[in-house]
């Protein structure tokens, strides 16, 4: 399974998002590296981008566990 850096970007974003405020502010400075890159992605890509490429994240996720799930 191949993902594109907005993909990536936008995926990535989420699971920092569920981190919470506190875990994002704690000095990890991998994790604030990331976040400004990502800024860099995001401030770089029109809604429709995000939306195409959030949509096909998703169902190239499902595809892959439905793929695992029958081997």
């Amino acid at each position: 399974m191949e993902l594109t850096k907005l993909e990536v970007a936008i995926a990535l974003s989420a699971f920092i998002q569920g981190l919470g405020k506190e875990e994002r502010e704690e000095g990890n400075d991998l994790l604030k590296q990331i976040e400004d890159e990502l800024d860099n992605i995001v401030s770089n890509s029109t809604l429709n981008q995000m939306k195409e490429a959030g949509e096909s994240v998703v169902t190239k996720f499902i595809h892959k566990i439905l793929e695992d799930e029958e081997q």
